[in-house]
């Protein structure tokens, strides 16, 4: 087993436009709905203390749960750069068009603020042909070329409150023999911080306001994805 832990993951901006932009530098997953109130019962582990405080009307919450608590704290937060807004089209565009106030192609128009890098000019990239779009952060992850680095939602989104409703899809990188680089003696492969999300429903827009919680990422050993791809269904 390879002993690198997610403690050795680094970052930097993608490009010193994006840091200008406004790319927020990604932060340690402390998720709201991991916290337990000082005055919770389940801090005493007693049956009979924790039954009679229910019994009076306690109510538990997540972060009275262990596992739920860790979780919470675990792996780190990616978030949204500047504002964005998304939606579907009804009828697929055929030509780009790309205009300071919005930018449209195939199933997806895009607007908000300014962005410097991507295709549309604004923090939504298009995924072409697809129902999808990318979100860029303007920030890299260096992470060891021995390890895999997960991208996702952010896990139990739904406990979120205000939450930007974003459909964020998960994945794993490996590092790419065009994007690795040496640190400090060490190998790191470099992957953009960028998530890919659902188009919202026809008829509705997805808002994305900067400094939305976007997406969550973690690094895991490759043997860890190896041992899940060799699942057979069935």
């Amino acid at each position: 087993m390879d002993d690198q832990t997610a403690d050795s993951l680094l970052w930097q901006f993608s490009s010193d436009a994006c840091k200008e932009a406004g790319a927020i530098p990604p932060e340690g997953s402390r998720l709201a709905y991991g916290r337990q109130p000082p005055e919770s019962p389940f801090r005493t582990h007693h049956f009979q203390t924790i039954n009679r405080a229910i019994h009076i009307g306690y109510q538990t919450v997540p972060g009275d749960c262990p596992p739920m608590r860790l979780i919470s704290r675990w792996g780190f937060c990616a978030r949204v750069p500047r504002d964005t807004f998304v939606k579907r089209l009804d009828i697929p565009e055929q030509y780009r068009s790309v205009t300071p106030n919005e930018s449209r192609f195939g199933l997806c128009a895009v607007r908000g603020d300014t962005w410097p890098e991507g295709d549309t000019g604004f923090v939504a990239s298009w995924i072409s042909g697809s129902e999808f779009v990318k979100i860029q952060t303007g920030i890299d992850i260096l992470f060891p070329s021995a390890l895999m680095l997960y991208q996702g939602p952010i896990p139990n989104s739904a406990l979120l409150a205000g939450g930007s409703g974003a459909e964020v899809m998960a994945g794993f990188e490996a590092a790419s023999a065009l994007r690795v680089i040496r640190r400090d003696g060490r190998e790191y492969g470099v992957a953009n911080l960028n998530y890919i999300v659902r188009l919202p429903p026809a008829g509705t827009e997805l808002i994305l306001r900067r400094n939305d919680l976007l997406g969550w990422f973690f690094a895991i050993p490759k043997w860890a994805y190896k041992m899940c791809s060799e699942v057979k269904d069935g």
